[in-house]
């Protein structure tokens, strides 16, 4: 069996295992790169890019008026007792620098952000518009990468090659007919991108600028041990391979693409919206090795779309976030019994949460779901992949009344009707009495600010009307 020798090597090549690697190389290890598959990005590159380090500079700047209490208070809340507070203070001594040295060891260049907190009715939550404990990369050009350019992940969302304070401005979110199509055209014919690529691209350029070693199409299989952990048995593209090291970093993901682990801990289907390598590789090579575990039920995910047909040219199925979609006016969410169940705008965390809730006989009251609207938002915002204004594609069928589309999707009209009845009556008044849609930092941020009284409400009476099933994802497991 072939060996390697390293000071450190580091399983998954994905944002965590870029960061792992500059760090150790950064304090001067040698370091190899273990990715399961041909490129190095992981989700993160399909991801908007964005990270939370409260207390960063750019915070500062923007004359947030935060604490390190404030911030470990608002984690403390988030994580609901199940936290640790060790890990929350070592997190928050290293975030404020993280920029810094993003930086310092890759081409990344790093903005600000303007995302309010997604928990804000949290104490401790930071919600004051324009300002932010987020940043994300700026645009980055590809060609920095020369040869290894292919190396890079690429999001089957495509790319857009902007960076948030440019997309921000330009508004396009909700009005994606206001790009300019032809320099959006110019800058992916110069290499750029944005987001969750730039981000993963630029850490895999620091990685090949500082000579740590790649080995794509390799996946980790087994911990090296002799009274201590001492390196990794692998399968390479030509065989079995051992790596060994003083130091070994598991960052594979989580193991939503294992079937067997996700029936074993989560009841209900989920579908990954995550790249097909996490198996949980990291959390088998680490039991193994007798690691303790905890949290195994919990995920982070969110509500999705899954349209007939659209899939990943590797053949897996598209899986898009309802994002914005379930915050705009026009629009609510409904259970199989034709009923609200939640806040359509609070963040996708907390509306999955809800959406997978047993009820006390095993059941799972709010499954299905679907998006519930009207020809007023169709008229004006977009949904998925449909731009606003445009002809309706084959699977998304508009209905003359509410009990015609009840009846399509196998809820009682009944409850749909009153339902809707009821949520009309909410928009008159310009207060949601039932769940309080809307009013906080995150739904404003998401929602459609011009919209008058709120960003977040409008009537759903105009025909035809609109369902799409709502449906369980996740972007990662513990």
């Amino acid at each position: 069996m072939r060996t390697h020798e390293f000071d450190v090597v580091v399983v998954g090549g994905g944002a965590a295992g870029l960061s792992a690697a500059l760090a150790a190389r950064e304090a001067g290890a040698s370091v190899a790169l273990l990715e399961a598959s041909g490129v190095f990005g992981g989700t993160a590159s399909w991801t908007g890019g964005a990270f939370w380090a409260p207390l960063n500079r750019y915070e500062m700047e923007q004359g947030a008026e935060d604490s390190r209490e404030k911030v470990l208070t608002y984690m403390r809340q988030c994580a609901e007792g199940r936290g640790d507070e060790v890990l929350f203070k070592t997190y928050l001594d290293a975030a404020p620098g993280l920029i810094d040295f993003l930086e310092r060891v890759s081409p990344l260049k790093i903005t600000p952000g303007s995302m309010p907190d997604y928990q804000g009715h949290i104490e401790g939550a930071i919600t004051k518009p324009g300002q932010s404990r987020s940043v994300a990369p700026d645009a980055f050009d590809l060609n920095l990468l020369g040869d290894k350019r292919a190396l890079a992940r690429r999001s089957p969302h495509g790319t857009m090659p902007y960076s948030f304070p440019e997309f921000e401005e330009m508004g396009i979110t909700i009005h994606p007919e206001l790009l300019d199509w032809a320099d959006y055209q110019k800058r992916i014919d110069q290499g750029l991108v944005g987001w969750g690529e730039a981000l993963a691209a630029g850490l895999l350029a620091g990685c090949i600028d500082r000579k740590v070693a790649l080995f794509p199409n390799t996946r980790g299989r087994a911990l090296l041990q002799n009274g201590r952990v001492e390196g990794v048995r692998a399968d390479g593209p030509d065989g079995p391979v051992e790596f060994r090291a003083k130091a070994v970093v598991l960052t594979t993901g989580g193991f939503e693409w294992n079937e067997e682990e996700m029936a074993r801990h989560f009841p209900c289907p989920i579908e990954p919206a995550t790249v097909p390598t996490n198996r949980g590789d990291g959390l088998a090579m680490a039991r193994d090795a007798g690691a303790a575990l905890g949290n195994m039920n919990t995920l982070w995910g969110w509500p999705s779309i899954v349209l007939d047909g659209e899939t990943q040219e590797d053949g897996h199925k598209l899986v898009r976030t309802s994002l914005f979609e379930r915050l705009l006016p026009h629009m609510i969410c409904v259970n199989g019994q034709g009923e609200r169940f939640a806040d359509e705008t609070i963040s996708y965390h907390r509306l999955l949460k809800i959406m997978i809730q047993q009820d006390d006989k095993g059941g799972f009251p709010n499954l299905p779901a679907f998006h519930i609207f009207d020809r007023q938002y169709r008229e004006r915002y977009p949904f998925g992949p449909v731009m606003p204004g445009g002809a309706d594609p084959d699977w998304l069928k508009g209905y003359p009344t509410l009990a015609a589309l009840a009846a399509a999707i196998g809820v009682p009209a009944a409850a749909l009707q009153r339902t809707v009845r009821t949520y009309n009556a909410s928009v008159a008044k310009g207060r949601d009495d039932e769940f309080q849609r809307g009013g906080g930092g995150y739904a404003t941020f998401f929602g459609d600010r011009e919209n008058k009284p709120t960003p977040n409400m409008g009537t759903i009476e105009k025909a035809p009307f609109y369902a799409v099933p709502m449906i369980p994802g996740t972007i990662g497991t513990c």
